[in-house]
């Protein structure tokens, strides 16, 4: 059956939730979907979740600040998550009538590119909700979807090397469902949302998104010091295709000077366990210029897709 297009205007066209899903994981990168409106209608507060959780029925305690509070029982609450990114969803009037949002069980950073996408996705998925709500909401709420088989024991059957990162892939024999976990390590192994079908590039994209900071890797890569130029004590200069800044400080401290704004403190959390000054520099000019995706995500996203094309992958032979 053919899906109707999130942005159609047609009244009768159902929201297609699953599409705006699929949408909103592959700009965060991966992991699980839900969409939550107010009101189905009827009054009542509806949520769905993309893939599947059977028994989850509100996103309860972990409810973002400023959205309807859940009155689902605790145990049909989502879990306890370590990532959750949000946007909005607006009525007729620019009121808040529910949220998407993308999740993961394990703490990670949204993709730099992300947000500015998310919002897009936002205005576009608004605009098929008020055209819902003047048709009648009740009619136009897709049903739940069927219960998902969930697989929890995956086997390796390839080795994949980004760069210098190498990661196991694995394979369920109940859902044929990927997942990936770093080679030599016992960890969790995390869902891949590509199949095998989709080929080892977009895979291997994924992966970049949920493991690396790719707008900070760009920069590291790309980025010019300037040592010609005296300086200070402490004090370094880069330059990033004519974006000129200047970095001081440790990790622990630091501050970040432009051109205009002079010096002004940063947070350095994000790469605080890291003892490369290459890092700091990076993420000084991430924090000194809020549109930076704006200005340079295209070239970030293509960079990460080359640097996907290039991914070198390897079989696993099991024993016999």
């Amino acid at each position: 059956m053919t899906r109707q297009a999130i942005w159609s205007l047609q009244a009768t066209d159902p929201l297609d939730m699953e599409a705006v899903a699929e949408l909103a994981r592959r700009i965060a990168g991966g992991g699980s979907c839900c969409i939550r409106l107010n009101d189905d209608g009827f009054g009542r507060p509806v949520m769905r979740l993309f893939p599947h959780r059977p028994g989850i029925l509100d996103v309860g305690p972990n409810l973002p600040d400023g959205h309807m509070p859940s009155s689902a029982p605790p145990s049909a609450h989502l879990p306890k998550m370590g990532f959750w990114a949000d946007f909005p969803i607006t009525g007729p009037d620019g009121e808040v009538v529910g949220f998407a949002a993308v999740f993961d069980d394990h703490a990670r950073d949204l993709p730099q590119y992300a947000p500015s996408t998310l919002r897009l996705l936002a205005r576009a998925f608004s605009a098929s909700v008020r055209v819902a709500i003047h048709a009648g909401l009740e009619q136009m709420i897709p049903p739940p979807v069927e219960a998902m088989a969930v697989c929890s024991n995956f086997e390796a059957f390839a080795r994949l090397r980004i760069g210098e990162a190498v990661h196991d892939i694995g394979r369920c024999d109940t859902t044929d469902r990927m997942a990936f976990r770093p080679t030599g390590t016992e960890q969790d192994w995390l869902p891949l949302m590509h199949s095998f079908e989709q080929g080892w590039p977009e895979i291997a994209a994924e992966i970049i998104a949920r493991t690396r900071n790719a707008m900070r890797d760009y920069i590291r890569m790309h980025m010019i010091r300037h040592r010609e130029v005296a300086m200070p004590e402490g004090e370094r200069e880069y330059d990033l295709y004519g974006l000129l800044w200047r970095v001081r400080g440790t990790q622990e401290a630091a501050e970040v000077w432009r051109d205009g704004a002079g010096w002004v403190e940063f947070d350095t959390s994000p790469v605080a366990e890291s003892h490369d000054p290459r890092d700091l520099a990076a993420q000084a000019l991430i924090a000194a210029i809020p549109e930076l995706d704006e200005r340079i995500g295209a070239d970030v996203q293509g960079w990460a897709r080359r640097l996907a094309q290039g991914a070198q992958i390897s079989p696993i032979l099991q024993a016999a």
